[in-house]
């Protein structure tokens, strides 16, 4: 079971989402089934956010202390 210190979270789950629509050049407004989640990774706390354009959903890593992108894909559902 992980623990997680809200200490170490210097953002809200709402610029999570929003820094990873920008880093996926996407509008707030063209995005259905948003999900973001706190999660420990290897002892750093991030975001965890995915959400969906068309037929193409994203799926990103958001460092919850810093806000850079710590990886990020775009997967098109044929």
């Amino acid at each position: 079971m992980f623990c997680i210190s809200v200490s170490q979270v210097a953002m809200r789950e709402d610029e999570a989402l929003e820094a990873a629509l920008q880093h996926a050049g996407v509008a707030a407004r063209d995005i259905c089934r948003p999900w973001v989640h706190l999660d420990n990774d290897d002892g750093r706390q991030v975001y965890e956010v995915e959400f969906c354009v068309g037929w193409t959903e994203y799926s990103y890593d958001v460092d919850a202390a810093t806000g850079r992108i710590v990886s990020g894909e775009a997967d098109r559902d044929d």
